[in-house]
Parts: C-alpha cells; sequence; structure tokens
C-alpha cells in the first residue's frame, strides 16, 4: 500500500507535555506503523501553525489533490486529530475518501475506517477533538478578556512604555517623545519610510538595528498608545497613560502612501506641482537668461505610462506667489467649524449602541428571532462604518493652519505647503496664470494619478472644463498681493516663453 504521510501541529510555540505530539514524534509513529505494515509512504513538510477547524490548509490540499489523481491509496496520521478538529468538515473529506477506496490510516487510534463501524467511531472521536479545540478556544479567550480587564498587554515591548510586573505599563519618559513625534509626522503627510530614515539620525534604536517602514507603520496603528489594552473586540479604554490624542492619532491614520524627503528641487512648490496634462509631477528647472538664473518647473513629457499630448512649463516666480495668496486666505479659515466634534460624537453614540446589542444580543435573537437580529447587528455595523467615514472625511479636508513664515528656510517653507495642499496642476496654454492653475487642498485631490513606486497608473486626459471651480481665477478671492501691472509683466513674460 502506498500513502501519504501528513503532520500538523497547531502552535508550535513553546509547548510540551503529554497531549502535544511534535513534528518528529508524528514522524515517529508513521515510520514505526509503516515499516510494521509494509507501506510505502510519501512524506510532505509538516502543516505548521494550522488549526484543525478547518479542512482547508495548504499542505492538506496538496495531499487531497493526489489521492484524488489516483496517485497514492490514501492518507495515513499520527492521531485523527492530527487529520481533523472539526466534525463537519472532517465527515465530508471521509466519506470522499470512502468513495474514491481510500484509506484513512490513524496510527494511535488503531480505528479500520475503511468499515461503517470504523467511520462511526472516528466521527465520534473527531467530535471529542472539535470539544477539545473549542474547550481551548474558549480557555485562551477567558485569559486573554482577563488580561485585558487588568489593563495588560501581550509578551512584546511596546515601544513608548516601560513594563511593571502587575501594574499598567508606564511611560517611558526616553521614548514616549517619539512615538507622539512619530505620529506628528505621520499626520503631516511624511511617508513611513521617511520617518523611519529620520529617526534612524534622531532616535536610534539599541545596537545595530535601524527602524524600517514597517516598524513605523506598526506603531502609528497601535490603538494602545490611546492608552488602551484590546484583544479583538475585547477594549479597555483606560488601561494606561495615552501617548497621543484621539485627534492625533485618528488624523495618522487617514494618510495614505505618504510624501517623501525632497531631493534638492527649487521652488516652493516642488514635489506637489503637476502637468495637467499627464498629471505628472513636474520637474524642478533653471533657466539662465543673461545674468538672471530663473528657477520654474516643467513636464517631463515622456513617461513610463506614455507621453503627455500637453507638456507644459512654468516660472517659479509666476505660480509661488500666486498659489501663496491663496494657502494664507484658506488657512485664516476656522479649522472644522466644529464638524470634527459632531462627527466624533455621532460614531461614539453608534459604537455604543452596536455594542450594547451585541452584548445582548443571545436575549434578543430568542426574542425577535435569528434572522431579525442578524439584520440588526448588520445595521448597526453599517451606522459605525459610516460615521467613521464621516470622521476620516472631515480629519482629510479640515484646514491646517500654516507656520509663522519670518524665519522659515526654504526646506520648511516647502514642508509647510505640502502639509496645506495635496497638488497644484498647470495647464499648457497662453491664458492668464490663474486660469491655468488648479488647486487642490488638503484631502481634496482624487484625481488618478501616478504614484511612487506604482505600476497600474495609465495617462488619459481630463477635461479642463471639468476643473474650472477649481483653478485660482475660479474662486475668486485672491487678495491683491500683485499689482495689475506686475502681473502685465508676467503675462507678457510667460507669452514669450510659451512661444
Amino acid at each position: 500500500m502506498h500513502l501519504d504521510a501528513y503532520i500538523r501541529v497547531s502552535k508550535v510555540g513553546g509547548r510540551g507535555g503529554e497531549n502535544f505530539l511534535s513534528p518528529d514524534e508524528q514522524r515517529d509513529k508513521i515510520t514505526k506503523h509503516a515499516e510494521l505494515h509494509n507501506v510505502r509512504l510519501t512524506w510532505h513538510e509538516p502543516e505548521l501553525d494550522v488549526s484543525g477547524g478547518t479542512m482547508s490548509r495548504p499542505i492538506f490540499n496538496e495531499v487531497m489533490t493526489r489521492v484524488r489523481a489516483g496517485a497514492t491509496d490514501g492518507i495515513i496520521v499520527a492521531k485523527l486529530d492530527r487529520f481533523a478538529r472539526t466534525l463537519a468538515g472532517g465527515v465530508k473529506v471521509m466519506a470522499e475518501l470512502a468513495e474514491r477506496d481510500a484509506v484513512l490510516v490513524s496510527v494511535a487510534d488503531n480505528i479500520d475506517l475503511s468499515t461503517p463501524t470504523g467511520r462511526a467511531m472516528g466521527q465520534i472521536m473527531i467530535v471529542f477533538a472539535e470539544l477539545e479545540r473549542e474547550r481551548r478556544k474558549e480557555d485562551w479567550e477567558g485569559g486573554q478578556r482577563a488580561k485585558i480587564a487588568r489593563g495588560v498587554h501581550g509578551a512584546s515591548p511596546l515601544y513608548g512604555y516601560v513594563k511593571v510586573n502587575g501594574q499598567p505599563l508606564q511611560l517611558d519618559p526616553k521614548t514616549a517623545p517619539t512615538v507622539r513625534e512619530m505620529f506628528q509626522l505621520r499626520a503631516n503627510g511624511w511617508s513611513c519610510g521617511r520617518i523611519a530614515r529620520h529617526l534612524d539620525e534622531t532616535a536610534p534604536l539599541d545596537g545595530e538595528r535601524r527602524w524600517t517602514a514597517r516598524r513605523v507603520r506598526g506603531i502609528v496603528e497601535n490603538r494602545a498608545y490611546l492608552g488602551r489594552a484590546y484583544y479583538g473586540e475585547l477594549e479597555n479604554r483606560e488601561a494606561h497613560d495615552p501617548i497621543v490624542t484621539v485627534d492625533e492619532f485618528d488624523a495618522a491614520q487617514v494618510v495614505t502612501g505618504g510624501r517623501n524627503e525632497l531631493k534638492g528641487e527649487q521652488g516652493l512648490l516642488a514635489g506637489i506641482v503637476r502637468c495637467a496634462g499627464c498629471r505628472y509631477v513636474m520637474r524642478p528647472r533653471r533657466e539662465t537668461r543673461g545674468d538672471k538664473v530663473i528657477p520654474g518647473y516643467v513636464c517631463a513629457k515622456h513617461h513610463g505610462s506614455g507621453e503627455c499630448q500637453a507638456p507644459t512649463a512654468i516660472a517659479a516666480h509666476l505660480i509661488d506667489p500666486l498659489v501663496m495668496e491663496r494657502l494664507i486666505t484658506i488657512t485664516r479659515q476656522t479649522e472644522d467649524g466644529g464638524e470634527l466634534q459632531e462627527a466624533r460624537r455621532t460614531l461614539q453614540l453608534a459604537e455604543d449602541r452596536l455594542r450594547a446589542f451585541t452584548a445582548k444580543i443571545d436575549d434578543f435573537s430568542e426574542m425577535v428571532g435569528e434572522t431579525a437580529c442578524r439584520a440588526e447587528a448588520d445595521d448597526r455595523r453599517g451606522a459605525v462604518e459610516k460615521a467613521q467615514a464621516a470622521v476620516e472625511h472631515v480629519l482629510r479636508t479640515r484646514k491646517q493652519p500654516l507656520p509663522a513664515f519670518d524665519g522659515l528656510g526654504d526646506d520648511d517653507m516647502r514642508e509647510a505647503v505640502r502639509g496645506c495642499l495635496d497638488s497644484v496642476y498647470v495647464r499648457k496654454g497662453s491664458e492668464p496664470v490663474p486660469e491655468r492653475v488648479i488647486l487642490f487642498e488638503r484631502g481634496e485631490d482624487e484625481l488618478d494619478k501616478p504614484k511612487r513606486g506604482g505600476t497600474d497608473y495609465r495617462l488619459a486626459p481630463v477635461p479642463w472644463d471639468a476643473f474650472k471651480s477649481k483653478t485660482l481665477a475660479g474662486r475668486g478671492d485672491l487678495v491683491s498681493f500683485i499689482t495689475e501691472e506686475e502681473m502685465d509683466a508676467l503675462e507678457v513674460t510667460q507669452g514669450t516663453r510659451t512661444a
């Protein structure tokens, strides 16, 4: 007989004891049985850290493929609960094996599963295996629930805190400020990779370890820094002192992607000014005229996704002052007019309603029926998701106050502008500059555009008429920062350069 040898361990960790069958022990039991009964074996890689509560497992699926193809006479396991810990799934596979005249050999249980009596005994044993799995799961969740209630986190250390045995986490005066800086930089639009490189210089890790984008992302997405201990849906909101506020945490969550460092670009809008013809970021350019050097921006025209059909260029002194006028105007507005607070209240109410319903869901199910109960739960979850989306929208679009510009260097000035604007598009043409420029404030730009490292962007034109209201000329609230005479002179210069 030719059998596929299958080995599985739910959790490897540091487990031991008489009920734990290591991969080596399972292999040894199967080998001895095969030698005794003259069985030829095909070995597979052990299935490690995979639950028996499902029959869809990578290695087991390979074994079943071989059985279905007739490449083997069946499956051999050291113990039946290595085969399955779910009655429904186990019985289904056992029935399929019987239909294909394939065998299932369990060494430790010594049961002939090819007979009706043997299969019945096997099903009974799987029932107890399933019961044991559920009991362990319940014990585990009960332990986690007790830990969360005490404000205790997992075994892994939490950067920014120190552990004191039996006590809530304590703020680490050395690293907690670094954590808060991470959230602030992320909320300001920095990419996780850029934050990691910044921290390697300002807050290096011990030894030769370096910060990584993945480590930074893991920190800024961790609710524990709000002072909470949680496991799944269980949460203790007052487990320990928070490092960041809810506003700071949420502001970091709504940032997608993020801005990397500018590498020597010239001009105030470096990194955010884009060609309207292709939506690629325009390159910095320094044009020399006699003894004058005129910085500006230019479309590269040839891109990985195709050739721009309307490449444009513009001098920095033509566009930078106009954008700054608009920027000063929008940053004088109120930050959110109470919208954020109202959105948060709505979200809190929705979460409270869902939590109260979930706590009594068994009682409600008996009162109104399972179908109606499930529908109500879905409605309440939908209300939470809608409220969360509303909070994220306010966070993405609320105005960010600019710092005082006096004394700022060029790099800091550019960073301040990039924190308030998503992008500035420039259209090719000879019209006055305000009519050729589209400005998107923070959270407004939802156009499809190329992203750093992305490969799925396809260059396609966007009708200019769709953005008339977004042009600087269409906004109608520019202050007289430049005189008409100066504007006329700039327009003449731009017309000459375009020609």
